[in-house]
């Protein structure tokens, strides 16, 4: 068996630490990033004062489908991938095919273009729900 170098194990793990440092970056700031405090000065860019089922916001509620999203897409895309017989391996084509697509959705999840909260509503869904299937499809988690 041939040996794995030391810079080879850093190349491998580098997408993997730049996956991690946006998603503690998602987790921990996009809530103000959309709804920032009154004291900072900067604009409410989604739609606040809607609660559902007496718990979730808006922002709530698109965050809470877009963890259903992954959890059903996960056991999924790695039997997918587990059946794959691809020439260069199970995971490489789907690494190839869908990182520049994971990190466009990463992305303009805080490139929200409008002025209209309810615009910002459907953006952020759009793109952090682009964000989890993506997120799948490059990480591909094991079944």
């Amino acid at each position: 068996m041939k040996k794995i170098t030391r810079r080879s194990i850093v190349l491998y793990c580098l997408p993997l630490f730049a996956v991690g440092l946006f998603t503690t970056m998602l987790n921990n700031y996009l809530i103000y990033f959309y709804q920032p405090t009154a004291a900072s000065g900067l604009p409410t860019l989604i739609t606040q004062g809607y609660v559902f089922a007496g718990v979730l916001t808006v922002i709530g509620l698109i965050k809470a489908l877009g963890h259903i999203i992954d959890a059903v897409s996960d056991p999924i895309v790695a039997s997918l991938s587990d059946k794959s017989g691809h020439r260069d391996g199970r995971r490489i084509p789907f690494l190839r095919r869908f990182a520049v697509p994971f990190a466009l959705c990463a992305l303009l999840i805080f490139c929200s273009p409008f002025d209209t909260p309810l615009l910002n509503d459907i953006w952020l869904a759009v793109f952090i729900w682009g964000y989890y299937i993506f997120y799948t499809l490059y990480m591909i988690p094991p079944p």
